[in-house]
């Protein structure tokens, strides 16, 4: 089983590919995963998870794999 490495997703994305990356690295549905994740950020009013999403864009590398 060939392991895949975290990257932000260039097929899977709205904004910039961190969560679709995420999810397409642990086989996660990535609709759920942005649900789950904006429902955690407005409960919480987390500032930090904001913001590490924003470092994870910068963090994370884009994808480079050929559209198919």
């Amino acid at each position: 089983m060939k392991k895949r490495r975290l990257v932000r997703s260039s097929t899977n994305f709205y904004s910039f590919g961190v969560i679709g990356g995420i999810a397409e690295r642990f086989n996660i549905d990535a609709t759920l995963l942005r649900i789950a994740y904006i429902v955690l950020v407005a409960a919480t009013m987390n500032v930090p998870l904001v913001l590490l999403y924003i470092a994870a864009i910068f963090i994370i590398p884009k994808d480079t794999a050929p559209l198919q």
